[in-house]
């Protein structure tokens, strides 16, 4: 009876262990977090900065200029979690298929989408896109951003869209030192690719759907209705 008790208990406790530990929230690391989580206050202060000191001033001009006096540009956007998780799964797909690369992060782009409302979703609203980035051996203790270059995915094989060589997106990169910080990547020794007026080549393949996309776009904009 003893001996059946006890393995009862055994049980009952092994039982315990793995429903606590699949109840457990997903692990994080706030260390890396750090101080990009902000107040509320803090929050609240930049985002009222933003629609006072860029919407109300540039509004009446946007208005003008797209011939449109109900004009209301986008004042936030709005991107599903199961969306979030799917790039960075991606990019997390992309830096294990390609080991000899350095992924490094994400650059998100404010942009303008144009002002056709026949082929457009958003017409004339801003928005914002994100790219993948390689860390290069530039090195500037001022401007972290710069050490790292947005790329695309030319596969080495159709059977293997996310490994193959990273291809520098030029037309996305800032002028500050731009040909120092471009020199300063290399793939496997070679001079990567670029993509630009100076390698035609690579963008006639951007162009003919040869390359693996890595750019995330077409967010749920918002202004707000009022």
């Amino acid at each position: 009876m003893k001996k059946s008790h006890f393995l009862l208990t055994v049980i009952f406790t092994l039982i315990l262990l793995v429903c606590c530990k699949s109840l457990q929230f997903p692990s994080y690391n706030l260390e890396i977090l750090g101080n990009h989580l902000i107040s509320v206050d803090r929050a609240t202060e930049i985002k009222n900065r933003y629609e006072n000191e860029r919407i109300d001033l540039l509004e009446d001009q946007l208005k003008d200029l797209y011939g449109n006096d109900d004009f209301r540009d986008s004042k936030f956007a709005w991107l599903p979690l199961d969306k979030m998780k799917a790039y960075v799964a991606f990019i997390e797909s992309i830096k294990a298929a390609n080991p000899d690369e350095n992924v490094s992060g994400v650059r998100v782009y404010f942009a303008t989408y144009p002002n056709d409302p026949s082929g457009e979703k958003y017409p004339g609203q801003q928005t914002f896109f994100m790219v993948p980035t390689v860390k290069t051996e530039f090195n500037d203790t001022t401007f972290e951003t710069m050490n790292h270059l947005p790329f695309v995915i030319q596969p080495s094989s159709p059977n293997t869209p996310l490994k193959g060589e990273f291809i520098i997106l030029d037309e996305l990169m800032q002028t500050y030192k731009r040909d120092v910080r471009y020199s300063s990547y290399h793939t496997n020794n070679n001079e990567p690719q670029r993509t630009g007026v100076t390698t035609s080549k690579s963008s006639a393949r951007l162009l003919q759907g040869e390359i693996t996309k890595t750019i995330l776009n077409e967010a749920e904009l918002a202004p707000p209705p009022e």
